[in-house]
């Protein structure tokens, strides 16, 4: 046992030895003169080395977005969404809103019916189209179109933007180009004027009328060509008497030509003057009853009918 500690203590004093010999020696006296410790020891630490890398890494990343914010900015733009940038082409304006057209009515007011006590059931007669002519009250709808009021010779349309109003329709009344009216101007059109008369029987007191005046062309044109058949049917006439020589004016009557100058002088007559429907009617008759005594010689003509023609120039014959 003793001899185990001898060997033991041997070899722990030669390992202390060998140990200040190789590590302890080197460092007391060599330590200054190594330019490679130096180094080392001059070197900065880790420490310092980790600031200088952390301090240029934030210097570089400092305008990086990170990407939790940039996931967050999408979504907010998904979101909502900015508005496209209109794109103007030079050399063209840009034009605003076009104006809307004004909105006019496909039906004719030709007459109206007020009352003035009771406005509600004044009524007015308009022309729509498929439906003809018929009468309407205030407050009716006629299309699109409202008839907010109903006046004297007026209608108040209202539409979904806007109010109006419509007068009765004018006629106008052109004069014959085959019979002019003596002392008239050719105007080619006639001033029309609404007529407002109180309405009786059925009607409340009160309720007044306004019609237009009924146009005058058609009866003019009907008594123009009531004329014109009623000279030709006068030449006829002439022509017969003057081609019959059977009655040569015995017993008191008249002659072929006393007849045809007759005749004429009706022509004449019914050339210078313009003539009514009722005085056409008159005349017609008594073409036919000289037609009559022409077919029969032995018939004397009324001096009632043959002797006076009736015009309507507006002045009685004196």
């Amino acid at each position: 046992m003793i001899k185990t500690l001898r060997i033991t203590s041997i070899l722990a004093a030669i390992l202390a030895g060998v140990l200040i010999k190789f590590f302890v020696f080197p460092v007391i006296f060599d330590v200054s003169g190594d330019e490679n410790v130096e180094k080392v020891l001059d070197s900065a630490g880790v420490i310092e080395q980790f600031k200088n890398t952390e301090g240029k890494r934030a210097k570089s990343t400092g305008n990086q977005v990170a990407p939790l914010v940039k996931q967050a900015e999408a979504f907010a733009r998904y979101l909502a969404p900015k508005p496209k940038a209109k794109r103007t082409v030079s050399g063209l304006k840009t034009t605003g809103k076009p104006s809307l057209a004004p909105v006019k009515p496909k039906f004719q007011v030709f007459a109206t019916s007020y009352f003035e006590g009771n406005p509600e059931l004044s009524q007015a007669l308009i022309d729509e189209p498929g439906k003809g002519r018929h009468w309407v009250r205030q407050s009716t709808m006629v299309g699109h179109l409202l008839i907010e009021q109903v006046k004297d010779g007026m209608v108040i349309v209202k539409s979904s933007e806007e109010t109006f109003e419509l007068a009765i329709e004018k006629t106008s009344a052109a004069t014959s180009p085959k019979s002019p009216a003596r002392g008239s101007t050719s105007t080619g059109k006639r001033s029309p004027y609404s007529r407002t008369q109180s309405v009786t029987g059925r009607t409340a007191p009160g309720v007044t009328k306004t019609a237009s005046k009924p146009p005058a062309p058609q009866r003019n044109a009907v008594a123009s060509e009531k004329t014109d058949a009623l000279i030709e049917r006068l030449k006829d006439l002439r022509r017969s008497y003057r081609s019959d020589r059977s009655s040569s004016g015995l017993n008191g009557e008249e002659s072929g030509e006393e007849r045809a100058a007759r005749i004429d002088e009706l022509i004449s007559k019914v050339k210078s003057t313009r003539v009514s429907t009722e005085d056409a009617k008159n005349l017609t008759s008594l073409g036919e009853r000289l037609k009559d005594s022409s077919q029969d010689p032995n018939r004397s003509t009324p001096a009632s009918n043959t002797g006076k023609v009736e015009t309507s120039s507006g002045k009685p014959e004196k």
